[in-house]
Order: C-alpha cells, then sequence, then structure tokens
C-alpha cells in the first residue's frame, strides 16, 4: 500500500509481552470475568514493556465532562441505598484499567500497535472458534466441567462471550479488510451474524445488524452520519422509558409474551417500573448500585437485579445530573472523534461498533457490571487502536 498511512503494519512479525493478555480473549466464552483479565494484563504488559518511553503517561490530560461524570458516579456511593462498597471498588479498578489502557494506546509505536492488532485479531478468530464449536455440539466442552447444568443454562452462561465478539466483530472486519479484502470482511460479519441466531440471545444478532446497517449510513454520509446516528441512538436511550410504558399501556406486554418471548414482557415492566422509581428521585438518584436493591423491593411481578437498560439505570442511580455530566461527555468524545478526521471506514468501524455495544446496553446488562466495564474498555481500546494505524505515518 502507498497512501500513506501504516497499512502494512498489522503482520504477525515478532512476539510482543502484551500478546500474553489475549491469549485469555477466547477464554470469555467461558466465564465473562476473563474481560477483566484481559484488561488487567494488557494494562500491565504494555506499560511494562514500554517503561523506557517517558512520555507514554506524560502529556496534557482533558477531564471535562468524563472526569466529572465518573466523579459524580463514585460520589453517589455516599447516598446509596446499597452502600456497595466492594462493588465500587471493583468498578473504580476497572474503569481506571481501562482509561490506562487507552492512554498507553495512544502513546505506543504505530508499528507495534500493528503487531498487537495481529495478535488481536487471531484472538477474536479464536473465540468465534470456541463459540462456534460450542454451539454445534451443544455446550459439549463447557458441559465437560458444569456437568449438572442444563444445556440451556450453559448457553446463557456463554451469552457474555457472545456480546464481547459482537462488539469486536466491526474492528476486526476493519483489520481483515486491511489485511485482505472487503469482501473477506463482509463474510467474516456475517459468519459472526449466524453465529448469533443460532445462541439464545436475540440481542446479539440484533446488533450486528444494527451496527451494519449504522456502519452503511457513516460510510456514505460521514460526519453528519456519524453524528446523526449517535444522536438517534442517544435519543432512543433518553426516550426508553416512555417508549416501554407507552407500548406496555397499549398491549405491548401481552403481545411479546404471546408472540415474542416471555422475557422480553417481564423487560418491558421491568423497564416501565423502573421509569416510574425514577420519578421519585429524579435529580440526585438513589445512588451507586441502588437499581440491585430497589428490583428487589419493587412491585413488578418479576424482581430484577439491574434495569437492563444502561441510562435508565444511569438516571436511576445517578439522577439527572449524572445523566447530564454523561451526555456532556458522549457529545466531547465525539467533537473528538471528528477533529481527528479518521478515515470514512474508521469513522465507519467506530460507528457500528457504538451501535453493537449499544444495543446490549439498551436491553441487557448492568451498567456497572465489572466484566461489562470491562468488554467497553477492550472495545474502545481497539477503535483507539485501529484509529492510530489509519493515521499517516509520521
Amino acid at each position: 500500500m502507498t497512501d500513506g498511512t501504516q497499512t502494512s503494519g498489522i503482520r504477525l512479525r515478532r512476539f510482543d509481552p502484551a500478546w500474553l493478555a489475549l491469549v485469555f480473549v477466547p477464554l470469555v466464552a467461558w466465564s465473562k470475568d476473563a474481560t477483566v483479565v484481559v484488561l488487567a494484563l494488557g494494562v500491565v504488559l504494555m506499560l511494562v514493556n514500554a517503561t523506557h518511553r517517558s512520555d507514554m503517561l506524560a502529556g496534557p490530560h482533558r477531564p471535562r465532562f468524563g472526569a466529572a461524570f465518573l466523579i459524580w458516579v463514585f460520589a453517589s456511593v455516599g447516598w446509596s441505598l446499597a452502600f456497595p462498597w466492594i462493588e465500587w471498588w471493583k468498578s473504580f479498578a476497572v474503569v481506571a484499567m481501562a482509561a490506562l489502557l487507552l492512554r498507553a494506546i495512544g502513546r505506543s509505536d504505530v508499528v507495534r500497535l500493528g503487531q498487537i492488532a495481529a495478535a488481536g485479531l487471531t484472538a477474536v478468530t479464536v473465540l468465534f472458534g470456541v463459540l462456534a464449536v460450542e454451539r454445534l455440539t451443544g455446550a459439549g466442552l463447557i458441559g465437560l466441567v458444569r456437568t449438572a447444568e442444563t444445556t440451556e443454562r450453559l448457553f446463557n452462561v456463554m451469552s457474555g462471550g457472545l456480546a464481547f465478539l459482537c462488539c469486536l466483530t466491526f474492528p476486526a472486519a476493519y483489520l481483515i479488510a486491511r489485511r485482505w479484502s472487503w469482501s473477506t470482511a463482509a463474510i467474516a460479519i456475517l459468519a459472526v451474524y449466524v453465529l448469533a441466531l443460532s445462541y439464545r440471545m436475540d440481542a446479539a444478532p440484533a446488533a450486528i445488524c444494527t451496527g451494519a446497517f449504522m456502519g452503511a449510513i457513516v460510510f456514505f454520509a460521514q460526519r453528519k452520519g456519524f453524528v446523526a446516528v449517535v444522536a438517534v441512538l442517544v435519543t432512543l436511550a433518553l426516550g426508553w422509558g416512555w417508549l416501554a410504558d407507552f407500548a406496555l399501556g397499549h398491549g405491548g406486554g401481552a403481545w411479546l409474551a404471546q408472540n415474542v418471548s416471555g422475557n422480553w414482557a417481564q423487560r418491558l415492566e421491568i423497564w416501565t417500573s423502573v421509569s416510574d422509581t425514577i420519578a421519585q428521585r429524579p435529580t440526585a438518584g438513589f445512588g451507586y448500585d441502588a437499581g440491585r436493591a430497589l428490583g428487589r423491593e419493587s412491585g413488578a411481578d418479576v424482581p430484577y437485579m439491574h434495569p437492563h437498560n444502561g441510562m435508565l439505570e444511569a438516571w436511576l442511580d445517578f439522577g439527572l445530573i449524572g445523566v447530564v455530566l454523561l451526555l456532556g461527555w458522549i457529545a466531547a468524545t465525539v467533537r473528538d472523534v471528528i477533529l481527528i478526521a479518521p478515515p470514512r471506514e474508521v469513522l465507519a468501524t467506530i460507528a457500528a461498533t457504538i451501535a453493537a455495544a449499544a444495543v446490549f446496553w439498551l436491553v441487557s446488562f448492568g451498567l456497572t457490571a465489572e466484566w461489562w466495564l470491562a468488554a467497553l474498555g477492550l472495545t474502545f481500546a481497539a477503535l483507539k487502536m485501529i484509529t492510530r494505524l489509519a493515521q499517516p505515518v509520521t
């Protein structure tokens, strides 16, 4: 390639200690907590191997909305109903590690990042292979260890690995396109979609479809499309509670139970219940991880461990103040991405990945679950890496 970018830097040429962290990526198929191990090892190994670079952690920091939001989040444990100090420390550690990893990637040599990206692509491919084998064998591998559990339960255990794979699908596809072709990348995305369809997790194929659609919009509309995609996702997230209340009031719960699944009908009820609870303390919220305690005490027919929607959980726990700070952080991040002016294929990959992750964020996992925070941190690290790889050689 002669376009002036580091397009040849994703080949495996020499060993890098940071690869050791990627060995644990396929293990996420069997344990969601492996994402935390990958994140922790990735930070340590990248920093240790870069101790000769005095600027690795140097340079100006721009906390702004992001820091303000995190400070508010971690301060909210003081008025939390549950006082979850252990969970607080775990989440704090994961967020700190994710920030360090992003910082390290931003300061690392582009050639080295290319080597790590190649190893990362291999790790994601192996994760896909493990999940495919488990599906074909009816959870045969994990069933050798967890013999007392049903196949359905074992597939639920692997939902975290499938979600992690879906979040990394589009960055991996971008690397495949750079190394081979866009047609090969499209086949890879289709393969993940087919695998997602075979699992009992509706959010997974929806994430791939949403990501592909949003990515296509941004590929053709570029910056304006990127802003529009983020705006649509944010608007949808903010209006989720009202949409759920409207749907439930017009027979949506019964329709979902009859035509889709009882699980979605239950979530509709949970979202409506959470939306009503938010109104009781809308400004400051109920405090860090309060949704767990409120879910057990709620009047809903089905008690919940978390609201199954990131924005509703943010509003429930951190109030309107936290939501405003979060929106400011999102706006600042969008502005930074636009200022970087990545190539259209990179911008489309970023949009597709954000959209795919947003699907899980809106319907599935808890906002402060350590493994999910680690998965998001690694996902954004992958986006940071491909953005660096696309920058012109200096």
